[in-house]
């Protein structure tokens, strides 16, 4: 059968009346629709205060009206790149910008990619060690109780990782 849909349509003199003017809240099927076919942010606002929009150009912003918090400005909150797809920024004032919590197991917390490939991970080995590895054959580093190890595809490495190389070497 034929999917029903009901709106209600929000216009006014500053968005024109016609069918491609003003804001729908419309239910389609099950799905809640809530369409600006105007130039201009949807803002939503709790206890008065505005707490999240949509910008015009898609970014998503959270606790904030700026597009770049913590990049060129030195505000806090979070933005979602709509007219960047792919982007976020993440600022807080005197404390954690982002937290990230694998459960249950070991492993990658955080994965790499260039193009479509992985190049590396952080993560976590044996409940609390932290491990930064590059992708598959690279060297990469364990930071276990009051040492940091040679570490490769997700395993401590004893004597078969070198620190530096030819041309580019650690000094002492």
């Amino acid at each position: 059968g034929a999917s029903t849909s009901i709106a209600l349509r929000l216009t006014n003199t500053n968005t024109g009346t016609t069918v491609d003017d003003g804001s729908d809240i419309e239910v389609s099927g099950s799905d809640l629709n809530i369409i600006n076919r105007e130039s201009a942010n949807t803002k939503f606002f709790t206890g008065n205060a505005e707490r999240m929009r949509i910008d015009s150009s898609g970014n998503l912003l959270v606790g904030t009206t700026s597009t770049f918090p913590g990049s060129v400005t030195n505000v806090a909150g979070v933005h979602l790149g709509g007219a960047t797809p792919g982007r976020g920024y993440f600022s807080n004032d005197g404390g954690r910008a982002l937290n990230l919590n694998r459960m249950t197991s070991d492993g990658d917390i955080i994965e790499f990619r260039k193009d479509g490939a992985t190049v590396g991970s952080i993560g976590v080995i044996d409940g609390n060690n932290t491990f930064l590895q590059g992708a598959t054959g690279h060297a990469g580093i364990a930071f276990v109780t009051n040492n940091a190890v040679p570490f490769r595809e997700d395993t401590y490495r004893d004597n078969t990782l070198n620190l530096g190389q030819g041309d580019f070497r650690w000094k002492d």
